[in-house]
């Protein structure tokens, strides 16, 4: 309500982004009553997600012995990944670095926090988890699916496996979806997710 906004407006000095900006996120409403509330910042819309959840999933997982964690050895392979995917979703506005990909993988590793999907030997795509209002993991990171192999419903696959593993732990489980990307949006909700 008002009082909130207000409240929010005043706990962030938004005067200290001025020169480098920053990425906001909260609902819709939520940001745009910020921007007109508070006159000394612009905002420009830089993505859109929706929000989804799901108890229960509706698919089968097959090639369950293609899809496990990353390990110290599939590093290197899974970064070059990372970047295709910072390019892809930012349409080349957030590109990272093979040193800043690698310190991100490194940390993913260590936490168990990264899966691989291997067709032939070959790493075409992962899966990360990660914490939403909690201690531990119950959230969908990202998912990506290198271009070569798209279209093959490997993406329901690698999600459904790491959904699995986050349901053993959780009651439910959380994901967002870019607003445009309405294959990836079909996709989640395929695999038993719904959106709020």
């Amino acid at each position: 309500d008002e009082k909130d906004l207000i409240l929010i407006n005043q706990k962030i000095d938004f005067k200290i982004f001025k020169n480098d900006g920053f990425h906001f996120a909260g609902n819709t409403d939520l940001i745009n009553s910020l921007a007109d509330l508070n006159t000394n910042f612009e905002l420009e819309n830089f993505k859109e997600r929706y929000f989804y959840v799901s108890n229960k999933l509706k698919m089968e997982i097959k090639l369950e012995n293609q899809i496990d964690l990353v390990t110290e050895y599939d590093k290197e392979k899974t970064a070059f990944l990372y970047q295709k995917y910072y390019t892809e979703e930012y349409n080349g506005n957030n590109d990272k670095s093979l040193e800043e990909v690698m310190e991100n993988i490194n940390y993913l590793v260590a936490k168990k926090l990264i899966y691989k999907l291997e067709v032939e030997n070959e790493i075409i795509g992962f899966c990360t988890k990660m914490s939403f209002l909690s201690e531990h993991p119950n959230m969908i990171g990202t998912i990506f699916i290198d271009e070569n192999f798209r279209n093959k419903k490997y993406a329901q696959l690698l999600l459904t496996k790491v959904s699995k593993k986050l349901l053993e732990n959780n009651k439910e489980i959380y994901l967002m979806t870019t607003k445009e990307n309405t294959a990836s949006n079909k996709m989640v909700e395929n695999v038993g997710f719904v959106r709020q």
